[in-house]
C-alpha cells in the first residue's frame, strides 16, 4: 500500500497566495493595457474631431470669400459702410454654432484698381461666446473684365492718356497713352505702356453696354426728376435725375450730384465742375457729343456713356473714376491734355428700368482668385 504524504498547511497557503498574486498581476497589466488603449482612442478620437473642425472652418472662411467676392461684382444694394466696415457674424446655416466675418474688401496701393484684397474669418461660436476653430483666410481678387474705357471708332489714345482698368475697342486702337489693364479690340499699335494682355478680336457679351438711353429709368422714387437748360455756372444741385432735352453747358464751379441726362451735346468748360453718381445711377449720359474745353480739376465720379464722340481740348485735366463708354471716338487734343480714367464698379454699377422690371448692370462681367492665404 503506497505511503501517502502529507504537505503542511503552510506550504499549500503559500502556493495558494502566489496564484492570487499572478492572476491580480495579470488583471492590473490588462487594466493598463486597455486605459493606454481608450486614452490612445480618445486622442485619436479629438484629433479627428479636429481635424473636422479645421476642414469646416476653411470651407466657411472659403464661403466668405465666395460672399464677398458676389458683392463686388454686384454692389447694387450693397450699403456704402460695407466696404469700410465689412460684415460679422454671417451664416450660411441659421441656427447653427458656425459663423464668418468678412474683415476686410480694400484695394491694394499698387495702382491695379481692378484688385482687391479681402479677408475673412470663420470660428465656431460656443455657449459663453468664446470662439474656437478659428480660420483665417485673406484672398486677393481680380475683376476679369473690369471695363475702365469702351470707344465704337477708331481712337488713338495720346500720350496724356491713363487708363487704369480694361480696355475695350471694337474697332482698331493706337495707344501712345498708359494702359493698367487689359486691352480688347479688332486691331492694336501704338508706342504706349500696356500691362496686361491683348485680346483680338474682342469677345464682347450681349449685354456688356450700359442699359442707359435718353429714356432712362430709375426705380429708386428717392431720386426725382428735375429739368435743366441753357448755361449752368456757381451752382450745386442736390441728388436727383437732372434732365436736359437740348444742349447744355457747364460753364465752371458746377457741382451736380445724381445723375445728369443731357438729350443733345453737353460742353464743359471752367474750372472745378464736378459731377458725381448717386448709388445704382449713371453719373452722366449724353446722348450726342461730349465737348470739354480749357477745364481744370473736372471730376466725374461714376458711370459716363456718350452715344457720340468725346473731343478733349487743351488744356483740360479731366479724371472720371468710375467708367467711360464712348459710342463714338474719344479724342484728345495737344500735350497740354490729361486724362485718367479709374474702373470702379463700386461707383459705375447701375439700375435701369421701371419697379418690377429692373435691370441691373456693372462694369466687371465676372472676377477670379489670384491667390488665397492665411493670415493671423
Amino acid at each position: 500500500m503506497p505511503e501517502i504524504i502529507h504537505l503542511p498547511s503552510s506550504r499549500i497557503h503559500r502556493r495558494g497566495g502566489v496564484a492570487l498574486l499572478m492572476v491580480l498581476l495579470i488583471v492590473v497589466a490588462i487594466t493598463i493595457l486597455a486605459t493606454g488603449f481608450l486614452a490612445g482612442t480618445d486622442a485619436e478620437l479629438a484629433c479627428g474631431a479636429n481635424t473636422l473642425l479645421r476642414v469646416q472652418m476653411d470651407q466657411l472662411a472659403q464661403s466668405g470669400l465666395e460672399h464677398a467676392r458676389g458683392l463686388i461684382l454686384h454692389p447694387q444694394e450693397v450699403p456704402a459702410s460695407f466696404w469700410t466696415n465689412g460684415a460679422t457674424a454671417q451664416q450660411l446655416v441659421a441656427g447653427s454654432q458656425d459663423y464668418y466675418d468678412i474683415a476686410k474688401i480694400e484695394q491694394p496701393d499698387s495702382g491695379d484698381y481692378c484688385t482687391y484684397d479681402i479677408q475673412c474669418e470663420a470660428y465656431r461660436k460656443l455657449a459663453g461666446g468664446e470662439k474656437t476653430g478659428r480660420s483665417r483666410l485673406a484672398a486677393t481678387l481680380r475683376l476679369d473684365p473690369c471695363v475702365a474705357l469702351a470707344v465704337g471708332a477708331n481712337t488713338t489714345l495720346w500720350s496724356g492718356v491713363k487708363v487704369y482698368g480694361d480696355v475695350y475697342a471694337w474697332n482698331g486702337l493706337t495707344n501712345n497713352g498708359a494702359i493698367y489693364g487689359d486691352v480688347f479690340a479688332a486691331s492694336f499699335a501704338g508706342t504706349g505702356a500696356k500691362t496686361g494682355q491683348l485680346i483680338s478680336p474682342p469677345t464682347l457679351p450681349a449685354d456688356w453696354w450700359p442699359p442707359v438711353t435718353s429714356a432712362y429709368v430709375n426705380p429708386d422714387p428717392d431720386y426725382a426728376n428735375r429739368t435743366v437748360s441753357g448755361t449752368l455756372s456757381n451752382a450745386t444741385w442736390q441728388p436727383a435725375i437732372w434732365r436736359s432735352d437740348d444742349s447744355l453747358v457747364l460753364a465752371g464751379n458746377v457741382t451736380m450730384q445724381g445723375m445728369l441726362l443731357v438729350v443733345g451735346d453737353l460742353t464743359i468748360r471752367g474750372n472745378a465742375n464736378t459731377i458725381r453718381a448717386a448709388q445704382n445711377l449713371p453719373a452722366l449720359y449724353v446722348s450726342g457729343k461730349l465737348e470739354i474745353e480749357d477745364v481744370s480739376d473736372l471730376r466725374i465720379d461714376g458711370l459716363v456713356v456718350v452715344g457720340g464722340d468725346v473731343h478733349i481740348s487743351s488744356p483740360a485735366s479731366v479724371t472720371i473714376a468710375g467708367g467711360l463708354f464712348v459710342g463714338g471716338a474719344l479724342n484728345l487734343e495737344g500735350p497740354g491734355s490729361a486724362l485718367t480714367i479709374i474702373a470702379d464698379p463700386m461707383r459705375a454699377a447701375i439700375v435701369a428700368g421701371t419697379t418690377g422690371s429692373q435691370t441691373a448692370w456693372s462694369p466687371a462681367a465676372g472676377g477670379f482668385f489670384k491667390s488665397i492665404r492665411r493670415w493671423e
